[in-house]
C-alpha cells in the first residue's frame, strides 16, 4: 500500500499548478511548434517555473513545465525549441499517463502476489529504468520531426545536449541504471536522424 500512496502523491504533485511566469522567448516558439503538429494551442499549456535546476519536463493535461534555469542553459531559438518539442513528444505519446499506469499495475500486482519479493522489485525497477529510456528516445525522434519543419538548417538545434555533454560520467553502466540515455547516446542517434530528415526549405 506505501508504494500505492507515493504514486497517488506523485499524480497529485503533477496535476497540481506551478508557478507561472511570462517570457516572450518561449510563448512564440511554443505557437510554432503546436501549429507544426496540427493542434490547437488552447489545448495546451507551457508554464516558466524559477528553479535553479536545469529541466523541463511534462506533466498530465497536456501541460510543459520548463524551468527558468535552462532558459539560461539554452541561448539559442532551435535549441530551446527542440526541448519543447521534446516534451510535447511526451505529451503526444501520453507518456505521463503510461508511467502512472504502469507504476500503479506493477505496485499493485507486486502487492498481491510478491509481497517483500526483492526479486520481484528488482525485475520491476530495471524494467521501469528501460521503458523510461524508450519513451525518452521517442520523444526526441518526435522532435527531430517536429523540429525539422522550422529549423531544418540549424546547426543550434542539439545545443542542450552538446552543452551538458560533460556534466555526465561516459559510461554505458551508469546509462543502464539511469531513467535517461547519456547526452553522448543521444547526440548519437539524434545526429544520424538529423541528418536523415529532409530540409522542406
Amino acid at each position: 500500500m506505501k508504494k500505492i500512496t507515493i504514486l497517488l502523491v506523485i499524480l497529485l504533485t503533477q496535476i497540481s499548478p506551478a508557478t507561472a511566469i511570462t517570457n516572450s522567448r518561449v510563448q512564440p516558439i511554443f505557437s510554432k511548434l503546436i501549429a507544426g503538429i496540427g493542434e490547437k494551442e488552447e489545448d495546451y499549456i507551457i508554464e516558466i517555473v524559477e528553479s535553479e535546476e536545469i529541466n523541463a519536463y511534462a506533466t498530465l493535461n497536456r501541460k510543459i513545465i520548463v524551468h527558468t534555469a535552462l532558459l539560461k542553459n539554452v541561448s539559442t531559438e532551435a535549441g530551446l525549441a527542440f526541448v519543447i518539442a521534446h516534451e510535447l513528444g511526451h505529451v503526444e505519446h501520453h507518456h505521463v499517463h503510461k508511467s502512472i499506469l504502469v507504476s500503479a499495475v506493477s505496485a499493485l500486482f507486486g502487492n498481491l502476489f510478491f509481497k517483500d519479493s526483492k526479486i520481484y522489485n528488482g525485475i520491476s525497477y530495471f524494467h521501469n529504468l528501460s521503458y523510461s529510456r524508450g519513451k525518452e528516445k521517442d520523444a526526441d525522434l518526435f522532435a527531430v520531426t517536429l523540429v525539422d519543419k522550422f529549423y531544418c538548417k540549424d546547426s543550434n538545434k542539439l545545443e542542450f545536449f552538446r552543452k551538458n555533454a560533460g556534466t555526465q560520467t561516459n559510461s554505458k553502466l551508469l546509462e543502464y541504471f539511469s531513467t535517461h540515455p547519456l547526452n553522448s547516446t543521444r547526440m548519437a542517434y539524434l545526429e544520424e536522424a538529423f541528418t536523415t530528415e529532409k530540409c522542406v526549405f
